[in-house]
């Protein structure tokens, strides 16, 4: 049946609008239409009265017309002048008026005893499920009602309703606006709220609340059983507001965060039950001063269980520093303390650096005074924990590069130190690398400094090897001009002559090599090297890789973006086929020419412990790639293939696929951005079945089309254990899709499935979303760049329901508009696991935010939601703002390129940084 609608806008008479109600209301004076069935169905109907300004007489008329109507859905009787009296009269009528879903008074001259009137209706009314009262310049009051029961489908006939229903509890939220409240009006307003079942939320703003009324609202809090958010906006705090609100944890025993921005707005979020809660307390922006923190520490102290203490942008200065450090609540488990933006010099940065290395609690300090500062302290429960230390662009004079040196003596259980753009010379960094000893374990050491870009090769492992401890990693990036040792404790006493023995003295002279025996005797359990942007000179690769013969215990090798000769590369050759314990090589973007390939592919064979091969953006010819596959057969223990970006063609694909068949420890196959085509893919489709412990395959961008597609999707239905599936960037169109579609059913490991840019359209989808409703271990899925439009967005989000384990959807580029809204929402908000949605590049606009904003505070895992490119408007930014205050995992909002206007941008980059404009 179609939904009655009855209007008057603007109305006729007044005599003819209370007859015309009077008839309808006549002529359906029930609340449900019979279907002659038995089934009852609703009619639901709109009546809009507004600018009116009704006289006493005719209001008594109106609201006896109304009470007849006991099947409105909707009311709007705004710019009417009812005046208190008159909210009143009209309040009276509600529990009477059963179907109503939204009742809108704006604009009808409230006070404080007409906001009363109402709080006490939305306290007495269950089924009333908001009430936002806003009294400023142009009043706004709107009320809205849920469904009073939830009716069960019959199993025969999906479109009957059940006769018998269930009652519904709904979360309810209360707002008041602008309207200023006295201390007797705070105990009032809340002695009315305490008697409101399943209350959720109260939001205030612009009420002018004092510190003696913040200490009246926070003794009721306890008695609010169901409450989950408490938020005050656009009030002024003092400090001692500041405090009392800190303060809170220790008033209710459910509170567990506490966040305070700019003295102004205050959001307090609360847990089910006191066992499950973990204390966050960000005071931001307070003026939070030395002179506050003792009393801060004493208090948080009593709280216990605090994991969070942002004090971030306040006025501790150093001293506030000390004192901080001086009174460190104790810690019940880990806690992560931020102190960025506070004034803090070097001095006091050697004071936090002293604490690490004294407290027995705090295992990380990490420090940054560039323009985006940090500042962050983190302690653990258990005592002498490993500790970590990471510095960046401070301005340490000589003598205190001399006490940070002691301080890292002292500090017996560091394990890792970063110093990134610090200013520190050669000399000085080598003083940092000589300080620390520990007794035992990992000690991880590096610096970031532009001369590391320009200093020899061999200078950098000289300065290697003046660490303590036997160097198991050496890293060398000049892109970032990263230089990081690892080094072991403790290191065994052993004479140069014992490491170095099966070398002659001469022939380590002639290969420049003796320069280095206090690298090579320290290397003796080099485990790693990491080598990116590095030149070698001829002179360089013949004294580095001559020394890689005396490193046995190698395993790991990274040469990224290097440049090296042929002559280099022979060297390298020579010391790969003599490091019988390499397991992982990784030679990528490096210039080659075939002979160098040919050297080093033939340095590969025999190594019976290589595990993983990646030889990436090599432009390897085909000749190359042949003899590489050769060798294949004989790596017994190979688990992992990197082959992209090499232009390798179809020709290839039989001499691998053969290889392949025999190689039976491979786990993953990375051959995207190649030109293998569908003749290259059907060749290694049929080894595919011989691969039992494949669980990662990439053929992502390699002209592959639906023919090519369809084969490799057969094979892969032997392919139990696969894990990730990546087809992006070719031509497989909804053939391909309805293929995959019937085997995915049957892959219970894939996890990750990568199908964008693959031309699939909403049919292809609708094929894919039936197969993932029986996929519930997909934690990952992306379609970005396939025109699925509408239709296919509402069939993939009935797939969606079932995804339970779904932790990243990307939809970016697909069509999408608010038509499909309704069900995209829904069907997101079936994947409790979600931590990253991404709908870039889309026509969504303020309908999609307003769904999206529903169903965000439930979305607990969520971290990023990606809109960049869209058509939202300020109208959905700010619905989309107000729910993320219930939202505390997510970081991250991306708005670039929305349709919202400057000036709300820059208000709400304020209120809350997490939204990412484009300004």
């Amino acid at each position: 049946m179609p939904h009655s609608t009855f209007q008057f806008f603007p109305p006729p008479p007044l005599s003819n609008t209370f007859h015309l109600l009077c008839c309808r209301s006549y002529s359906l004076n029930d609340d449900h239409l019979s279907t002659g069935e038995g089934q009852m169905l609703a009619t639901p109907r709109k009546i809009c009265l507004t600018d009116n300004s009704f006289h006493d007489k005719d209001l008594k008329r109106l609201c006896s017309a109304l009470r007849n109507c006991g099947s409105i859905t909707e009311l709007d009787l705004s710019n009417n002048s009812l005046g208190d009296s008159g909210i009143l009269k009209v309040a009276k009528l509600l529990p009477v008026m059963k179907a109503l879903h939204s009742l809108i008074l704006n604009q009808n001259h409230i006070s404080r005893n007409g906001v009363f009137c109402l709080v006490r209706s939305f306290s007495a009314l269950e089924q009333m499920t908001s009430l936002h009262l806003d009294l400023e310049d142009t009043q706004s009051v709107r009320l809205s009602f849920g469904d009073r029961f939830r009716h069960k489908l019959n199993d025969e006939w999906q479109g009957e309703l059940l006769v018998c229903p269930q009652p519904l509890i709904h979360a309810r939220r209360f707002s008041l606006r602008g309207c200023k409240l006295v201390l007797e009006d705070v105990a009032r307003l809340f002695e009315i709220l305490n008697t409101s079942s399943g209350l959720s939320e109260i939001n205030f703003s612009g009420n002018a609340l004092n510190d003696q009324s913040i200490e009246q609202l926070l003794k009721f809090l306890p008695r609010l059983q169901s409450l989950k958010l408490l938020s005050i906006r656009n009030n002024t705090f003092s400090q001692h507001g500041v405090h009392l609100l800190a303060n809170s944890f220790n008033l209710c025993e459910r509170i567990c965060e506490v966040e305070v921005r700019s003295s102004e707005n205050a959001f307090l979020h609360f847990v089910d039950s006191k066992e499950s809660r973990e204390i966050h307390c960000r005071l931001i922006d307070c003026g939070v001063g030395p002179d506050d923190i003792k009393e801060l520490c004493i208090i948080l102290e009593k709280s216990g269980c605090l994991v969070e203490l942002d004090l971030s942008r306040n006025c501790l200065g150093s001293d506030g520093l000390r004192c901080l450090l001086e009174h460190l609540p104790r810690i019940h488990t880990s806690c992560l303390m931020k102190v960025s933006h506070n004034g803090i010099s070097e001095d006091g940065v050697l004071c936090l650096i002293n604490a690490l290395a004294t407290h027995p609690n705090i295992t990380e300090v990490h420090v940054s005074m560039c323009s985006e500062e940090i500042l962050t302290i983190t302690l653990v429960r258990e005592n002498n924990p490993r500790k970590t230390l990471r510095l960046k662009q401070c301005s340490f004079q000589a003598e205190q590069l001399a006490q940070l040196a002691a301080m890292l003596r002292e500090c017996l259980t560091l394990a890792d130190f970063m110093s990134v753009n610090n200013g520190l010379t050669p000399s000085e960094a080598e003083a940092l690398f000589k300080a620390p000893k520990k007794p035992t374990g990992i000690l991880r050491m590096g610096i970031e400094e532009l001369w590391v870009k320009n200093e020899s090769l061999v200078d950098l492992l000289k300065l290697a090897a003046e660490v303590q401890g036997n160097i198991t990693e050496v890293t060398i990036r000049r892109d970032t001009s990263l230089f990081v040792v690892e080094q072991e404790f403790p290191r065994p006493v052993k004479k140069v002559e014992s490491v170095v023995s099966r070398m002659h003295q001469c022939e380590l002279e002639a290969k420049g090599v003796s320069s280095l025996k206090k690298l090579i005797e320290k290397c003796h359990q080099l485990c790693a090297l990491n080598w990116s942007e590095v030149q070698f000179t001829d002179t360089e690769a013949a004294t580095i890789f001559g020394a890689l013969l005396h490193f046995p215990a190698l395993k790991r090798l990274e040469m990224t973006c290097c440049r090296i000769s042929a002559f280099g590369i022979e060297h390298l050759a020579e010391a790969l086929s003599q490091c019988h314990a390499i397991e992982d090589i990784k030679i990528s973007k490096i210039n080659l020419g075939i002979e160098s390939l040919s050297a080093l592919v033939n340095a590969l064979e025999g190594k019976l412990h290589l595990k993983s091969i990646n030889l990436a953006f090599l432009n390897l010819e085909n000749g190359s790639a042949l003899k590489l596959i050769s060798r294949l057969s004989t790596l017994p223990l190979l688990r992992r293939l990197i082959l992209n970006n090499n232009s390798l063609s179809s020709e290839v694909c039989p001499h691998l696929a053969e290889t392949l068949k025999n190689v039976i420890h491979m786990e993953e196959i990375n051959l995207s951005y190649n030109e293998i085509e569908d003749a290259g893919v059907k060749e290694i489709a049929t080894a595919v079945p011989e691969m039992k412990n494949l669980k990662q395959i990439n053929l992502s961008h390699n002209s592959i089309s639906s023919v090519g597609g369809q084969c490799l999707v057969e094979a892969l239905a032997s392919s139990e254990r696969l894990e990730e599936l990546r087809l992006s960037e070719n031509d497989l169109r909804r053939e391909t899709v309805a293929k995959l579609a019937a085997i995915l059913p049957s892959m219970h490991h894939l996890k990750v499935l990568h199908l964008s840019s693959c031309n699939i359209d909403s049919e292809g989808i609708s094929h894919l979303a039936q197969a993932l409703s029986e996929c519930s271990q997909i934690q990952e899925l992306s379609l970005s760049e396939n025109y699925i439009g509408n239709r296919g967005v509402k069939a993939l989000a009935d797939g969606l329901v079932r995804s339970s384990q779904l932790k990243k959807i990307e939809l970016k580029m697909c069509g999408i508009t608010d038509a499909a809204s309704k069900p995209l929402v829904s069907g997101l908000s079936c994947c409790a696991l979600l931590e990253e949605i991404v709908l870039s590049w889309n026509a969504l606009g303020d309908e999609s935010t307003l769904e999206l904003a529903e169903i965000l505070p439930g979305m607990e895992r969520l971290r990023i939601l990606d809109l960049d490119h869209n058509e939202i408007t300020d109208c959905g930014i700010r619905r989309l703002a107000e729910e993320l205050t219930q939202c505390r995992r997510i970081q991250s909002v991306r708005l670039w390129h929305n349709k919202i206007s400057k000036e709300m941008e820059r208000n709400l980059s304020k209120e809350e940084p997490r939204l990412h404009f484009s300004t």
